[in-house]
């Protein structure tokens, strides 16, 4: 009737409380607002990076890593497809079945921005296709 006031507590949909319902959809709204995402997407031949919703990129590609000689510390500079935020990321280095890869051991030394040095050492001198990997903000 016109004019009686409604209890809102009361109201019910299939068994439950209107109020209940209005709560969970709600919830949902903020579990949805919370999930992390991918933004923006690349991929060309073996380079591809994502960009997610929190600011965190990952990003990847091929190149062929010289050593030009033995038994020495070499340094390949590794340009990245885009900018990181800061040069508190992750660099893995993955050996691709080819060249000398078996005798190549690599590790990253300095990291910037726009990209990051890879340090190589091997007995003899060759080069070998790696696949690098960087993760972070």
């Amino acid at each position: 009737m016109v004019g009686n006031p409604i209890d809102f507590a009361e109201l019910t949909v299939n068994g439950e409380s209107v109020i209940a319902n209005v709560s969970n959809i709600n919830n949902k709204i903020d579990q949805l607002y919370n999930r992390i995402y991918i933004v923006e997407s690349y991929v060309n031949g073996d380079s591809w990076y994502n960009k997610y919703s929190n600011g965190f990129i990952e990003q990847s590609g091929v190149i062929i890593a010289r050593t030009p000689a033995p038994n020495a510390v070499c340094g390949t500079l590794i340009n990245l497809l885009i900018p990181m935020k800061t040069q508190n990321y992750g660099v893995s280095v993955d050996k691709v079945n080819s060249g000398l890869w078996g005798d190549i051991d690599y590790a990253y030394a300095e990291l910037y921005l726009t990209s990051f040095w890879l340090a190589s050492y091997s007995p003899v001198t060759g080069e070998a296709w790696i696949r690098w990997t960087v993760r972070g903000h």
